[in-house]
Formats: structure tokens, C-alpha cells, sequence
């Protein structure tokens, strides 16, 4: 889990307490502007994760859990925010969705880091009306979980040499993905690639 005590004066740092009394200008102005408007509402979804306690926390701290441990836990913690989405968070707004993500998930990421970074942003704005009212609903809602394939590595942009494939498997309904070759490895930067 992020640290949430910035937002709470009485578990916040004593010295970072007292400096920002000593401030010659509002920390609280300031925190609202920089959060565009929503310093409050960022309070009330703090409040509510860490009113839920154990539910929304990791199993053990961070530090100590095996990379195992660690996918295993932030499974279970994506499972228990999705489940808790609609009793604090705007399931409509990417911003809290991603806010709320981060205070549970913590800098590690979950597994719904890519659907709502960057699927669900790629969605609302290159849908027309028809595609927008047929599928962003289920992705708001998590009926579908959206990510996208990166490049791959000996073909970059070339797209006609591209070498994997996707084919559709009716009677498991899934996507089987093939990348017969080194050469269509797929590169994932950073987070992409922990699930």
C-alpha cells in the first residue's frame, strides 16, 4: 500500500508536520491546486481504504514478500478494490480509479495498471458513440480488463513482418497467442510486464 499518512496530520512525520505549519503560504491551498481541485476528495478515499484495514492492506509489509508472494497478494488486494470500487470511488473517472488503485496497490502496480492507464484512456477517446455505449460500461466495470501488445522486438514498427498471431478459440473463448521466434519476443517496459 502507498503511504497514506501525508494525508493524515496525526500519523504524518512530526518534522514534516511542524514544517508545514511554519509555511508562509497554505499547505492546503497549495495541496488543492496541486491536485487540480481534489485534495478533499483524495482525503475521503483515503479515509475509506484505510478505514477497511486488513481487507485493502497488504498480507505481510512488502519488503519481505517473495516475488511470488507479492503477485499473489497484489491478485487478492485487485480482487478486494474492485469490490470495494463503488462504495468510495467515481467508477467513471479514470483519476480516482487510478488514485484508489495506487493507495491499495501500492508502487508495484496491479494487475489493472495497464486497463485503466492506458486501455481505458485509448477507449474514451478514439471511441464513436455506437462503439462508446457498447463497451465502456463493461470496461468501467471491469467486465472486460483491456491492455494492449507491445511491439515486437526484431520488427518494431514494421508491422508487416510482425510474426505473432492472435487466433480465436471459439470453444474456450480466448485469444491464443503464438510468437514463434526470438525475433517475436515482445519487449515489455517496466511494470508491463509482472502479471
Amino acid at each position: 500500500m502507498a503511504s497514506t499518512h501525508y494525508m493524515d496530520p496525526e500519523r504524518d512525520n512530526p518534522e514534516l508536520t511542524e514544517e508545514r505549519r511554519r509555511a508562509n503560504f497554505d499547505p492546503e491551498v497549495l495541496g488543492d491546486f496541486f491536485w487540480q481541485g481534489q485534495l478533499r476528495r483524495r482525503r475521503q478515499i483515503c479515509e475509506y481504504v484505510r478505514s477497511q484495514g486488513a481487507k485493502l492492506a497488504p498480507a505481510q509489509p512488502v519488503p519481505f514478500m517473495t516475488r511470488m508472494e507479492k503477485l499473489e497478494d497484489v491478485a487478492r488486494l485487485s480482487v478486494a478494490m474492485r469490490k470495494h470500487a463503488e462504495n468510495v470511488i467515481d467508477v467513471g473517472s479514470p483519476q480516482e480509479q487510478s488514485y484508489f488503485n495506487s493507495l491499495i496497490c501500492g508502487y508495484d502496480g496491479s494487475p489493472f495498471d495497464l486497463h485503466f492507464a492506458m486501455a481505458l484512456p485509448a477507449m474514451i477517446n478514439n471511441c464513436d458513440d455506437e462503439q462508446a455505449a457498447e463497451w465502456l460500461p463493461k470496461l468501467f466495470n471491469c467486465e472486460i480488463i483491456a491492455t494492449y501488445v507491445q511491439t515486437e522486438m526484431g520488427h518494431g514498427t514494421n508491422l508487416k513482418a510482425l510474426e505473432t498471431t492472435a487466433t480465436y478459440d471459439a470453444s474456450r473463448e480466448e485469444f491464443v497467442f503464438n510468437s514463434p521466434t526470438i525475433t517475436s519476443t515482445k519487449w515489455w517496459p517496466g511494470n508491463l510486464g509482472k502479471t
